[in-house]
């Protein structure tokens, strides 16, 4: 299967470890350990113990960051580690080619780490392709137009890379290292976007590399309207000041700035440059903007939170102004190397329009089109999708996030008296919480903040946040491979996990106070299949014409069902007195088993380049730890969404789909399964059954011998499966001698 990629050279799909070695300097040289599976929490970089055990040759570890961000001179004795997320440490990030241009006193000094060199690799990796497709940019840097590249001033954008480490990894200093790597490339004219006038000392801190700090100039400096007079050096600039549009005849601060960078001539790529790799986006010439290829640096830059505009609970929001200046300038500079530094990135998706040099939308890195489309996927896959976002954006080589641990972090307990007043002051404000919390149940806010959630449940839209599916066992049975990046080398994988889960029955004693305590519950009883529940009224369902559907719960040993009411009356469920009902409760709990087993599928790995590919009628994301201590980010597969999947990646359905599952969505009704006729749940004589049409005379003995039933109705031969606990067996003997060809959704 293709997918349209970054347009840069394919790379090995094997994961790295990388060690920087001492001794080899300018370029920057480091040799290639291989990975040989997901880590623990530490990044490769970092984790002491993985890197003697992996490594080819002998190179101590540097010094790491100290916690003020890695200032020069650091003591060798500073041994903290760097750790990641679960899901961050669960993948590796791709083989790189680019090698850096730093002195020999910055790699062997001190002045950067391990890690700091790895993001400096990582960023020159990428600064060295291409997103896809051509554009054209308007005069005020506001619209993007698609073009063809024949277009006249037809512009590519050049690939970005998001920084996102905790406090105390030396982020700023990181920054500084990539824009060394440039300026020792001949590259002299960069600009550095921070949040405040007064992190330029910052700045000015981490350019220390051998630098001269002076070299970090202020745009404060220079007047709206007047040139800059700067030969060479970084600009400093807050993200507040581009906000500043054309007045009195004065060009604005996106236009001064664009105009001061695209004084010095672009520059196509060196001999030191990745191999490979094309020379640049076109020929440039001096004053030209479009042939700057120095740095743009946006530290914090989710300070540019919003500058897309979108939606709130309180309607449409316009797009902030710094965001908008910061697009401008990505628009204006499309040569540029654009480095995202932020920690926190983004607290919802609709916040990473700013990072438009990761071609998560708009080109074909990424299968979303316009940038709507990729906020909806991400939203539908629900907050744990974020997490798949990180991830998969540092397997393909785009973002790393480390942090520093807390291993070894002494805490002490310090006791502070309360003088009296102090002690009154809070007594006061705990009663006052004590009031608002105890009448919380009886506000009619309250009430319609459960309506809203119980509303979402039914209607399959309520997201309970990061979910971890927990089992008292989970084991991975099969791994196939469906997808391969052919830029990163990063895969995808469907996993089909077995799981066993302790069966934990309500006991008949609180099913009872449970009818009793409302005077709307009934005790019910199935009348066909003998099973018991308890019916209590729950919150009814709005449908889209405004009708209101109410609805009951049958709360029954180890689950729950819930009907409209009409739907319940068109079951077999009748009402029962207390002595049927218990002696059905208490049989079914004895034939319990003390487990169950079942069987699930996930899709992990890669996600976002193929998530179109996948299943789109449940994109919720997941995670889970199988008995062997592996950690798995994925989205699960239904039944009928596993049929779909293996006709989209060319894979055998029956080696993967199970008899149990292809009985579990016959039950359901939400399938249709082909095989030597098609299977699919019918109603006969106020009865859901299992029926299997398209069989021939010379098969019904063979069918019987089964354990298919047959019937005349309406002077036609028709053949069941029961659907009792056999039925499941039943189909697995069909299986055995007419294969699974396709499970399909019911229309």
């Amino acid at each position: 299967m293709n997918v349209p990629a970054i347009d840069r050279p394919r790379l090995s799909a094997e994961a790295v470890f990388l060690n920087f070695r001492a001794e080899i300097v300018h370029p920057v040289r480091f040799a290639i350990v291989f990975w040989d599976g997901p880590g623990d929490t530490l990044s490769a970089f970092e984790d002491e113990e993985a890197f003697e055990r992996q490594r080819t040759t002998a190179a101590p570890l540097r010094p790491r960051p100290s916690a003020r961000g890695g200032g020069r001179g650091l003591d060798c004795r500073w041994r903290q580690k760097l750790v990641e997320s679960v899901a961050m440490a669960s993948v590796a990030p791709p083989k790189p080619t680019y090698r850096p241009q730093l002195r020999k006193c910055t790699v062997t000094g001190g002045d950067l780490s391990d890690a700091q060199l790895e993001s400096v690799t990582y960023a020159g990796e990428d600064h060295s392709g291409y997103l896809a497709g051509h554009w054209s940019v308007d005069a005020i840097f506001d619209n993007l137009k698609a073009v063809t590249p024949e277009t006249e001033g037809a512009v590519r954008f050049r690939g970005g890379w998001f920084l996102g480490d905790g406090t105390g990894a030396g982020k700023g200093r990181q920054a500084a290292g990539i824009i060394l790597d440039n300026w020792l490339q001949g590259r002299r004219r960069h600009l550095w976007i921070s949040k405040s006038e007064t992190l330029i000392e910052d700045a000015q801190r981490d350019w220390a590399l051998g630098q001269e700090k002076l070299l970090v100039t202020p745009l404060s400096r220079f007047r709206q309207g007047k040139a800059i007079k700067l030969e060479e050096g970084l600009l400093f600039v807050t993200f507040a000041t581009p906000r500043t549009d054309e007045r009195e005849g004065k060009r604005s601060r996106v236009q001064q700035i664009v105009d001061w960078l695209g004084q010095e001539a672009g520059r196509a790529e060196g001999p030191t440059g990745t191999e490979g790799r094309s020379a640049g986006s076109g020929e440039a010439a001096t004053g030209n903007a479009k042939g700057f290829d120095g740095v743009v640096i946006f530290d914090e830059g989710h300070s540019m939170a919003n500058a897309a505009g979108g939606k709130s609970e309180r309607g449409e929001k316009a797009a902030s102004q710094q965001g908008r200046a910061g697009l401008r300038l990505q628009r204006a500079l499309p040569n540029a190397r654009v480095g995202y530094v932020s920690a926190t990135g983004a607290s919802e998706v609709g916040s990473l329009s700013y990072a438009k040099r990761l071609g998560l939308w708009g080109s074909a890195d990424f299968p979303f089109s316009p940038r709507s489309e990729f906020i909806a996927a991400i939203e539908d896959g629900g907050v744990a999708t974020m997490e798949v976002l990180a991830r998969d954006l540092k397997a393909m080589g785009l973002y790393a996030s480390r942090s520093l641990s807390f291993e070894g972090v002494e805490y002490d307990i310090l006791e502070q008296e309360l003088i009296e007043e102090q002690v009154r002051i809070s007594d006061s404000y705990a009663e006052a919480f004590q009031i608002i919390h105890n009448n919380l149940n009886e506000a009619a806010f309250g009430q319609l903040l459960a309506a809203r959630i119980e509303g979402a449940i039914a209607a399959g839209v309520y997201d309970k946040g990061l979910e971890t599916l927990a089992a008292d066992r989970m084991l991975v049975k099969d791994r196939k491979l469906v997808y391969t990046h052919p830029v990163t080398g990063a895969q995808s994988h469907l996993l089909t996990i077995e799981r066993m889960d302790r069966n934990t029955p309500l006991l008949l004693a609180d099913a009872l106070k449970l009818a009793a305590r409302d005077p709307q519950a009934k005790l019910m009883v199935n009348g066909k299949s003998g099973r018991p529940a308890v019916q209590v009224p729950t919150r009814s369902v709005m449908l889209d014409d405004g009708s209101v559907q109410p609805r009951v719960a049958l709360i029954r040993p180890i689950d729950e069902i819930r009907f409209e009411v009409r739907q319940l009356e068109e079951t077999n469920w009748e009402e029962a007195d207390e002595e049927i009902f218990s002696a059905a409760w208490v049989a079914e709990v004895a034939n319990l088993p003390e487990l169950s087993i079942s069987t699930m599928h996930m899709v992990s790995g890669l996600l976002l380049p193929i998530w179109k590919l996948l299943p789109q009628d449940f994109c919720r994301v997941y995670r889970l730890e199988t008995d062997e201590g592996e950690r798995i980010v994925g989205r699960l597969i239904s039944s009928e969404g596993l049929s779909r999947l293996c006709r989209n990646f060319g894979l055998d359905q029956t080696e993967v789909i199970s008899a149990a599952q292809a009985w579990e969505s016959l039950l359901g009704g939400s399938s249709v399964v082909a095989l030597a006729g098609n299977m699919r749940r019918v109603r006969v004589m106020n009865d859901y059954r299992v029926e299997l049409n398209g069989f021939t005379d010379g098969m019904r003995d063979r069918l019987r011998s089964m354990g298919l039933f047959s019937e005349m109705i309406a002077w036609k031969l028709r053949f069941f499966i029961p659907t009792s606990d056999e039925g499941s067996a039943i189909l697995s003997r069909l299986i055995e001698r007419h294969p699974i060809v396709d499970v399909t959704g019911r229309v």
